[in-house]
């Protein structure tokens, strides 16, 4: 309800959408539930493991995961193309109302 409901109120209720701190607010509750979301699918895959899933033998861990550098090298490029997405859209994008600078912030 938090991360769904709350949010879709404050972003369609227009004096609530002008207000900058109703729209932070919404904007957090929307990424709080997505969040959750995840977290709530991936821990009940954890705790709970079938008992014919790869890896239980007799309810006894037989295999652990590691991830592999590929693995990891992957992650760390779709977070490091988030943060240049950002870095772009902050330098050459009219974030704050003023004009763009030739000069780095």
């Amino acid at each position: 309800m938090l991360g769904l409901i709350v949010p879709a109120i404050i972003l369609l209720y227009r004096p609530l959408r002008r207000n900058d701190r109703a729209v932070l607010i919404g904007l957090g509750l929307l990424v709080f539930g997505v969040i959750v979301n995840r977290w709530n699918t991936t821990l009940s895959g954890l705790i709970a493991p079938p008992d014919w899933s790869p890896g239980i033998l007799g309810g006894v861990v037989a295999a652990a995961y590691t991830p592999t550098w590929v693995e990891v090298a992957v992650s760390i490029g779709i977070v490091g193309y988030g943060l240049l997405a950002f870095t772009l859209a902050v330098r050459y994008l009219r974030i704050y109302g003023g004009a763009p600078s030739d000069h780095a912030p």
